[in-house]
């Protein structure tokens, strides 16, 4: 959830392309992890991110 205020907050100072990654990171980290009591580590997520910025 704090990936999608975070995004929100970006969207308050028009800075839509990064909220726009925010937004497809949190959509990446539900699809790895549909199940929303379970915890990603650290390493899971930064493995995340670094995907999508290779796309």
């Amino acid at each position: 959830m704090s990936h999608l205020s975070d995004a929100q907050a970006m969207l308050d100072f028009n800075l839509k392309k990064e909220a726009t990654n925010e937004i497809n990171l949190a959509k990446a980290i539900l699809l790895a992890h549909p199940n929303t009591d379970d915890w990603a580590t650290e390493n899971e997520l930064n493995e995340i991110a670094d995907k999508l910025k290779q796309q």
